[in-house]
């Protein structure tokens, strides 16, 4: 899992359901918007870290944020992890009543960081499934 261009962007969104599958707190990442001397991140997504070494960075590594005429602008990746921290605290919401189902949701779509289900549509009704659960069993 992780924020990547190059990536299924299910990936971004899976982030926070192994936060909750691992009893992670957070996720820590460097490039919200690092910005490497005259980088345009709009046209250089994976700039070459000249000051360290002369090895590319992942497509969209430095920039989750980008900057806009008036403030900064957000991509579709910050809005994958905004609704993934948002699934981490139904998941967490569900489990303080039935752990065993919020685990099965979560073990249904996904069983670690490097496996997962990316097809939208099953993700989706898995997402479904959790908010009906959380609806049910939290009061």
């Amino acid at each position: 899992m992780n924020r990547l261009l190059d990536m299924p962007l299910i990936r971004t969104r899976y982030l926070h359901w192994g936060n909750y599958k691992y009893n992670l707190e957070g996720f820590l990442h460097w490039g919200f918007n690092y910005y490497i001397r005259d980088q345009d991140p709009f046209e250089h997504a994976s700039p070459v870290l000249t000051d360290l070494s002369a090895s590319r960075l992942p497509p969209g590594d430095t920039h989750i944020a980008y900057p806009g005429t008036e403030g900064p602008w957000g991509s579709v990746r910050l809005e994958a992890m905004r609704a993934g921290i948002e699934d981490f605290e139904l998941l967490k919401m569900l489990a303080s009543r039935k752990k065993e189902l919020a685990d099965e949701i979560l073990g249904s779509c996904m069983t670690s960081f490097h496996e997962c289900v990316e097809d939208p549509d099953y993700f989706e009704r898995a997402y479904q499934w959790l908010l009906e659960a959380v609806s049910e069993h939290v009061r």
